[in-house]
């Protein structure tokens, strides 16, 4: 008899015949169950909605131990978990480290460049690698198989392998034994290559563009390091990522949030939830000084958990200590912020206009360019209202306004549109709209403290 078997969801849920021989099992000598990497059931529920299924575990064996493993899992998450899986809260017990901190992740931030600049720059990343290896993580299939020979090229003599779901499952299974057989120092992957990898000696893990969600992201980089010596996060960043993370998030759609009938509450939410977690990912790499290590930590801290100390080396900690920036209460900034958004939707959206960020930050800027004058922004009464910002370059106030996005006080959507191209091909273009502010909004943000850290 075994003792330990190892199965997917959709084995479970999907295979009766499988069930009733688990069944007949724990009526003879009893079965338990192990989840791994628990948080699945909340990050994978939507392409593979049997990991939201598996609440009926305790249907089909209401008296069976359920035990529940993962890294990457916040107070809040842990309770949506223990509800999904109709476990009575006094039967439910929570061990966790005390400290989330992965003191030997170096965590850097690079602006993208052209992707030859980017690729020159991973191939030298990849050349000062004297011991170990690396992976680099991809948002696509696609994007794997176009840039491993680009590098293949820039890195003769290094071995280079791809991983992801576009390949057989037998290929899988050989780039994954060359892996592990350290044959290869490089893997090209998507996310695919992530749960289950657990080699001690990866030295670095690269992002060529950034994840879906903080948590994803703390995944991919956490596989740096385990070995508990000096590794390195390093993640190329650009703002026109967004479309592409979302075109993956709605499954390469238009986005369906213009009133449309057929689309449903549960997709509709999936969709919010998704835009919320970029725009996370978003104000992660555009911090200026607040310590990476720290940001990553407090995303999923507990309320009994104390703040880590800055980790001093990430590229935010050395701006820090560089510009010796000083932290400045804002609360005057943001209420003003939220009231420039409700004008200028307002005044767009008589002239049946969208509103985009840079809309925002051009009127708060009071800034006297070409966009402020097509759109006649100058004439509106907050523009020309003498008004003392601290906030002042453009920079500062985005990283703003992605800060109330994610604090749920400004609405926002992501707007996929088909657009046909020379090719006849039909490609998606994306836009980031700024729908107004949420209720209370300006009530919720006086009530609250608002500090940012200016040189």
């Amino acid at each position: 008899m075994l003792k330990i078997l190892l199965i997917t969801p959709e084995k479970l849920m999907l295979n009766q015949g499988f069930r009733n021989m688990l069944r007949k099992v724990h009526g003879e000598i009893g079965v338990r169950f192990v989840i791994d990497e628990a948080h699945c059931i909340l990050e994978y529920n939507h392409y593979r909605p049997e990991w939201g299924k598996l609440g009926c575990l305790k249907e089909f064996f209401p008296s069976t131990s359920i035990l529940l493993l993962t890294a990457t899992c916040s107070q809040d998450d842990a309770e949506v978990i223990r509800q999904n899986l109709n476990i009575n809260s006094v039967n439910f017990n929570v061990i966790r480290s005390s400290c989330f901190s992965r003191p030997e992740i170096e965590y850097i931030v690079k602006k993208k460049s052209t992707r030859e600049r980017n690729l020159v720059e991973i191939a030298k990343i990849v050349n000062e690698i004297s011991d170990g290896q690396c992976i680099i993580y991809c948002s696509s299939p696609g994007i794997c198989n176009e840039i491993l020979p680009l590098l293949q090229d820039k890195l003769k003599g290094t071995a280079i392998g791809t991983y992801h779901g576009g390949l057989e499952s037998f290929e899988r299974d050989q780039v994954m034994l060359q892996w592990k057989s350290r044959l290869l120092k490089v893997m090209i992957a998507t996310n695919a290559f992530g749960l289950g990898v657990n080699s001690p000696n990866i030295r670095t893990v690269v992002h060529y563009t950034f994840p879906s969600s903080i948590s994803n992201f703390i995944q991919e980089s956490g596989r740096a390091g385990r070995d508990g010596n000096p590794a390195q996060s390093i993640l190329f960043y650009s703002r026109n990522d967004i479309k592409t993370v979302y075109t993956i998030i709605t499954g390469g759609r238009e986005s369906d949030f213009d009133n449309n009938e057929s689309t449903s509450l549960e997709r509709t939410q999936y969709l919010n939830k998704g835009q919320r977690k970029i725009f996370e990912m978003v104000t992660y790499c555009e911090s200026i000084y607040e310590c990476r290590a720290q940001q990553l930590a407090a995303y999923h801290s507990w309320q009994s958990d104390s703040k880590i100390p800055r980790c001093t080396k990430c590229d935010c900690c050395i701006n820090y200590f560089k510009d010796l920036p000083k932290s400045e209460n804002i609360k005057n900034d943001v209420i003003h912020l939220l009231k420039v958004i409700i004008a200028v939707t307002e005044f767009l959206g008589m002239r049946n206009q969208l509103t985009l960020p840079i809309d925002i930050i051009h009127v708060f800027a009071k800034a006297n360019n070409n966009n402020i004058k097509e759109k006649q922004l100058s004439s509106l009464p907050i523009y020309k209202q003498d008004y003392n910002k601290t906030l002042r370059r453009f920079e500062d106030i985005s990283r703003l306004l992605d800060n109330l996005i994610i604090k749920n006080l400004v609405k926002v959507r992501i707007d996929l549109k088909k657009v046909n191209t020379s090719t006849s091909s039909t490609q998606l273009s994306g836009k980031v709209i700024i729908e107004g502010i949420t209720e209370n909004a300006i009530e919720i943000a006086q009530n609250r403290c608002w500090s940012f850290l200016l040189k």
